[in-house]
């Protein structure tokens, strides 16, 4: 029996895949209300809604520095004493980690930074990737009020119609500058480099008769003399 291309590869003899699946049933039951399809469907998301935010959480901490000094795009930034913090939103809902901020050495009034926002790769100031793709791609066919409304039907945890609205925003218009910086380079130069001969561009016209079947009586005799009248 052929196999559906839908149906994932999945290695149900993985332990730990086990033990995971396990577990969510587990809380799943505990959380649900009754043994409804949807009921438990819910509250499985729900469960891991939460782990994956909780893994998030700790790899946005895991990936912040306390560094004395680092290196951005090869330029030397120091650490601030004071302590700092960044909101982040995320597909299962916002983050707050603290990271020291680092300002530009040797430059008057230099920049700041969260080498976090750098080390992530931040969309925009907050979005995680994940989210700034999901988003990004719904917003290209959806208000950003449907963006917002079909994360959640889906499951995840999205910030507000207002966050995202401004934060893609931000985003394209991104994408907007960085198409003219590429049109432009790619434009730098085009000369060809070869000699050309000539361009030359046809356009072929066929035509087939029409298989028509005609009216009787005066419709007929009018689109004959008509044909005749053509030819």
């Amino acid at each position: 029996m052929p196999r559906n291309a839908r149906i994932p590869q999945i290695d149900r003899s993985d332990k730990r895949l086990r033990l995971i699946a396990d577990t969510i049933a587990e809380v799943t039951n505990e959380r649900r209300h009754s043994d409804s399809w949807i009921d438990t469907s819910e509250a499985a998301g729900s469960v891991v809604a939460d782990a994956m935010w909780l893994r998030e959480q700790d790899q946005l901490e895991a990936a912040r520095t306390t560094e004395a000094r680092v290196i951005i795009n090869g330029e030397p930034y120091k650490r601030l004493e004071q302590k700092s913090s960044c909101l982040y939103q995320g597909l299962w809902g916002a983050h707050v980690v603290e990271e020291p901020l680092y300002w530009r050495e040797d430059v008057r009034n230099g920049p700041t930074i969260h080498p976090l926002n750098m080390v992530i790769g931040i969309v925009d100031g907050s979005l995680l990737p994940d989210l700034a793709l999901a988003a990004g791609g719904l917003a290209a066919v959806q208000t950003t009020r449907e963006v917002e409304a079909t994360l959640e039907r889906l499951g995840f945890r999205p910030p507000s119609r207002s966050t995202l609205k401004n934060r893609l925003d931000g985003l394209f218009d991104d994408m907007a500058t960085t198409a003219r910086e590429l049109e432009q380079t790619v434009r730098a130069e085009e000369e060809l480099d070869f000699e050309l001969g000539s361009i030359s561009c046809g356009l072929d016209r066929f035509s087939a008769r029409m298989r028509e079947t005609l009216p009787e009586g005066p419709k007929r005799a009018a689109k004959l003399a008509a044909r005749s009248e053509c030819q």
